[in-house]
């Protein structure tokens, strides 16, 4: 399979996506450093070409670190826009039998 080369960009490629996958990726992305969409899907998609591993097991962990990363990117933004919930009952301190 032919390696991914930077380079000039005279082709295009485009997809549609909801806009729930849209949010994610743009989170995705900007968790990642990345501020363009397309440098975000050019590495993406890089990495899947590229990837020379004959592995199940390492394909299917790297799927799964970057499902983590879109997890994170997701709570962190959750985070950023949610108002902390306030508990009825709720107290810092532990319960004497936690102790």
């Amino acid at each position: 399979m032919a390696e991914v080369v930077s380079g000039v960009k005279s082709k295009k490629f485009s997809f549609r996506i909801s806009p729930e996958e849209y949010r994610v990726l743009r989170e995705a992305a900007d968790a990642h450093g990345i501020w363009s969409l397309s440098e975000f899907a050019r590495h993406a998609m890089g990495l899947l070409v590229n990837d020379k591993s004959k592995s199940p097991l390492e394909t299917e962990v790297r799927e799964l670190r970057t499902k983590v990363d879109m997890l994170s990117a997701e709570i962190e933004r959750l985070t950023r826009v949610a108002p902390t919930p306030a508990f009825k009952g709720y107290s810092k301190t532990l319960p004497e039998n936690a102790k």
